[in-house]
């Protein structure tokens, strides 16, 4: 299996929020320490892309701010893709605290000949969970050329080998499970512990 780096990309404004969601209390620990939980028994290397490195100095985790700042999640990807000293990253949203562990290790088993590898649920698309190869980089330059800076545009001229839905239900009877991401307090479980 080929070494592949993950980034967390933490640079969301949280408006709708209200506050900085990637260190809200979320079963008393920040949300952002779920994922890295997560995440630590698959990768050697985790880093952090953030405007604000400095929050995050108490994980003792890289923290790298955009390279291009107020690009939105695509200047994250070119920033990880940038950064990363392997070939290949894993990226992922910092606000997704019931990330699959099992479900990423399929994913880093999949053959490194793709741009992009990315879930695709019921036509919806989760290039927050995603794998992006160095081979990205030309692609997501042109589209800022083009100031075009949805990541919908990078699939549309790379070489993307999506994970459908009989591939996810392997792993959650409802594949959306996999992706949960909190965007707003009402997205928390009721079971949760809020403070």
């Amino acid at each position: 299996m080929e070494s592949i780096e993950a980034f967390i990309l933490a640079g969301g404004k949280s408006s709708r929020f209200g506050s900085d969601k990637t260190l809200f209390m979320f079963k008393a620990k920040p949300l952002i320490e779920h994922v890295i939980d997560t995440l630590t028994p698959l990768f050697t290397s985790i880093t952090i892309i953030a405007n604000n490195p400095d929050k995050y100095a108490y994980l003792a985790k890289p923290v790298h701010a955009d390279i291009i700042p107020g690009l939105g999640p695509l200047g994250g990807i070119y920033t990880a893709l940038t950064y990363a000293k392997t070939e290949s990253v894993f990226v992922c949203a910092a606000d997704m605290p019931f990330l699959n562990q099992e479900f990423i290790a399929f994913m880093l088993q999949i053959p490194p000949m793709y741009d992009c590898i990315i879930p695709c649920w019921e036509g919806n698309t989760e290039p927050l969970h995603a794998i992006y190869s160095k081979s990205c980089l030309p692609h997501i330059q042109k589209l800022f050329q083009e100031k075009k800076y949805k990541i919908s545009y990078l699939f549309q001229n790379a070489d993307v080998r999506y994970i459908m839905d009989d591939e996810l239900t392997f792993y959650a009877e409802h594949p959306s499970d996999l992706f949960y991401n909190i965007n707003q307090k009402n997205d928390i479980p009721p079971d949760s512990s809020i403070q």
